[in-house]
């Protein structure tokens, strides 16, 4: 009989394409092969710059591009949040009463020969004695003796005011006091005065202004600086009060230190600071400013030359690189990816003829070809994430795949997959 023609390749292709397990087959390559795609964005170029690459001729921007300056923008941000009043809410209540507690303790003054008899809350009052809580003696330190001989001087200075012209005028001498020292705190009600723990706790500076709020909004908002609130800066003689001194008669500078120091001594804070509504207006502040952007024009050197690229030139780098990105036109994409399309086929082409003729079990067994190529788009894709800074990995997993494939299979196919996959990543 007549010897059978031989089957040119395309006839066997053509048999190959009308087999079932065959086209099986060949579409789990094509799935692979659009995953391959995807993982490594075939429409983009990848980000080429790593931290600490050298440049010999330094690296200029391609296209204008404008970056955000972080840290001028944060700088205004700080400054905007600076500016911000502090919101204190004021309730004058606790000052209404200031008036008849010096009364009587002016009283208790007249009524007693000697200093030992004085009791010790009137003396720790006007510092004449007894220990006053930490904070509110470093408030009144500038009115309080310095020696026991000072306090008995005080306390003398105070009683021969009082008592100088008898017993009998002593009472009215106190109602003249009284009525002088009521219009002289007067403007406490108006403006408060704040706690000095507060202001250490929160690490409030006196030129940083406050929003006072009376309360149940009798009076307008008012502002002013946190110094105008600290009672112990408003008696000085810059101060709001202290200042006023010589408008009332009756209150005369040898009565004064022991004033100042009782009313530091005597006066609860009215201010209260309200930390939430602060850090609402704050962060309103924050978010009004404008971004600060630097602007670059295409030539302009962002690495010179001889110098290696640094974080901050990363960054400078990526948004040259997103921008540069944005202005690619679809056709150059598409071009791009039909490249890199074809770049896997060919690969896909060399693997497969290795693997039919030295691997068949590879080829014909749909289980072992699935996960072959699960693995391979798999490293491609974790290969192209962790090669960017700061991890600048890939390697690691293009390693445990070869190693995995050499055991598995041979030496010959690890090494046409780990060149394959080099060319991708």
């Amino acid at each position: 009989s007549a010897p059978r023609p031989r089957r040119t390749t395309i006839a066997r292709a053509w048999d190959a394409l009308r087999d079932r397990d065959s086209l099986l087959r060949l579409g789990m390559c094509l799935i692979a092969i659009i995953g391959l795609l995807l993982v490594l964005e075939g429409w983009r170029a990848p980000f080429p710059y790593r931290t600490g690459q050298f440049s010999e001729h330094g690296i200029a921007a391609r296209s204008d591009f404008v970056e955000p300056d972080i840290e001028e923008t944060n700088r205004k941000k700080d400054e905007a949040e600076r500016a911000v009043p502090l919101t204190f809410h004021h309730d004058s209540q606790p000052l209404t009463s200031l008036s008849e507690q010096l009364r009587a303790d002016l009283g208790k003054i007249t009524a007693v020969e000697t200093l030992e008899a004085l009791d010790e809350s009137t003396k720790t009052a006007f510092g004449l004695g007894g220990r006053l809580p930490a904070k509110i003696r470093e408030a009144a330190g500038a009115w309080t003796p310095k020696s026991v001989q000072e306090s008995q001087m005080r306390f003398e200075s105070l009683r021969r005011d009082l008592t100088a012209a008898g017993m009998e005028t002593a009472q009215q001498r106190i109602d003249d006091i009284i009525g002088d020292f009521a219009q002289f705190i007067a403007p406490l009600s108006r403006t408060g005065n704040v706690d000095p723990e507060e202001i250490r706790k929160e690490w409030l500076s006196s030129d940083r202004k406050v929003r006072i709020i009376a309360k149940g909004g009798s009076a307008p908002p008012q502002e002013k600086l946190l110094s105008q609130v600290r009672l112990e800066l408003q008696l000085n003689d810059a101060g709001e009060l202290g200042k006023t001194w010589l408008s009332y008669p009756s209150l005369q500078p040898s009565i004064q230190p022991a004033l100042c120091h009782w009313l530091v001594a005597r006066a609860s804070p009215t201010l209260r600071y309200d930390q939430k509504a602060t850090r609402n207006e704050q962060a309103g502040a924050r978010d009004k400013v404008q971004t600060v952007s630097i602007q670059y024009i295409a030539g302009d050197l962002i690495v010179r030359p001889g110098e290696s690229v640094t974080p901050e030139a990363i960054r400078h780098l990526y948004v040259e690189y997103e921008a540069v990105d944005a202005g690619i036109l679809p056709t150059t994409r598409m071009t791009r990816l039909a490249v890199l399309f074809a770049m896997i086929i060919v690969l896909s082409i060399l693997t497969g003829y290795y693997a039919i003729h030295n691997e068949p079990r590879l080829v014909r067994n749909v289980g072992r070809l699935a996960v072959y190529l699960t693995a391979f788009v798999a490293t491609a894709g974790i290969a192209r994430l962790v090669s960017y800074d700061p991890l600048r990995a890939e390697i690691v997993p293009l390693l445990v795949v070869t190693m995995v494939l050499a055991i598995a299979y041979n030496q010959e196919l690890a090494l046409l997959t780990a060149f394959a996959l080099s060319l991708l990543i």
